[in-house]
């Protein structure tokens, strides 16, 4: 897991992540920080790569928070996926 904080100014997190172009779906997540979106990556058998969360970043107030689950292999429908909003919740609260 690779987690970092930034500074978030008037930017949202949909702008953030949609850098990532088209092999990812962005998703927004409800609930959790002002706003927080989701980054996951498509499978591509091709290069090996399956479904997966790549990325979940989280706005409050002027910080970004980036969680980067490498190798974690989470999905949105699964218990790992609620673990990482959990996470991001407790973390955010704390800055």
């Amino acid at each position: 897991m690779i987690i970092s904080i930034s500074r978030a100014g008037t930017t949202h997190t949909r702008d953030t992540l949609s850098i990532l172009g088209s092999g990812y779906t962005i998703l927004d997540v409800t609930g959790l920080g002002d706003e927080a979106a989701v980054a996951v990556q498509q499978a591509n058998p091709k290069f090996g790569l399956q479904e997966g969360v790549a990325a979940l970043h989280v706005k409050k107030g002027n910080i970004f928070l980036h969680l980067f689950p490498v190798r974690l292999n989470i999905q949105t429908d699964n218990v790992e996926f609620e673990k990482l909003i959990i996470l991001a919740a407790e973390m955010i609260e704390k800055l």
